[in-house]
This record gives C-alpha cells, structure tokens and sequence, in this order.
C-alpha cells in the first residue's frame, strides 16, 4: 500500500486543478481466488483531492479493477471507477464509469 500525500505546484498555473492530493492503492498479484490464471492482478485505489478553487468541493475517487493476459502481450482489464464529490460539478454528489482496457507490450 502506498499514501502519497502531495502539493500541486503547478496549480497556480492551471485552470481546473488541485492544491492538495492524498491516495492509496492495494494490489494484488496472481489472487488464488480467481481461478488458475497466471500473471493476473486485482487492485484497489482511493484518491482525495483538495481543489484550488475555495468554493469547490474536496473529491473523492476509488477504482477497482481486475487485469488478465488475454494472449501473450496483451492484457484486459475490466475495472469500476467512481467519483464522490465531482469539484467542478456541485450538483453531482456521484458519478461512475465502467471501463474496458486493452494493453499490449511488443
């Protein structure tokens, strides 16, 4: 696990972004509850971030994701993201998206 407390210092410079960062993330590499499958990982991350602008929300995101060889030098990834708190958006408590990845290495 790794918390990465942080300051923006290019904020001053940037239209939407961020004065402070905090995160965290779990891997786990080749879970034997999955099944046989070898070189997969299953992880987990949770981020907060203190906006520059004073009248916007802190966010809040996590990710949880599952990556699998689909055939030598390629992995998938299906993952789940979500977003508490949108800084930019405060009439959206929460937003979420599933996503598809593709990666290959050659």
């Amino acid at each position: 696990m790794l918390i990465l407390p942080g300051r923006n210092p290019a904020c001053e410079f940037a239209l939407h972004s961020y004065e402070q960062q905090a995160g965290a993330y779990f891997l786990l590499y080749d879970p034997h509850f999955i099944g046989h499958i070898r070189n997969d990982l299953v992880g987990i991350a949770v981020n907060w971030t203190k906006a520059t602008d004073p009248e916007a929300r802190s966010a809040y995101d996590f990710e949880i994701f599952y990556r699998f060889p689909f055939f030598p030098g390629v992995d998938t990834t299906f993952s789940y993201q979500g977003l508490i708190n949108p800084a930019l958006d405060p009439t959206n408590s929460f937003a979420s998206v599933f996503g598809f990845r593709i990666r290959t290495v050659f």
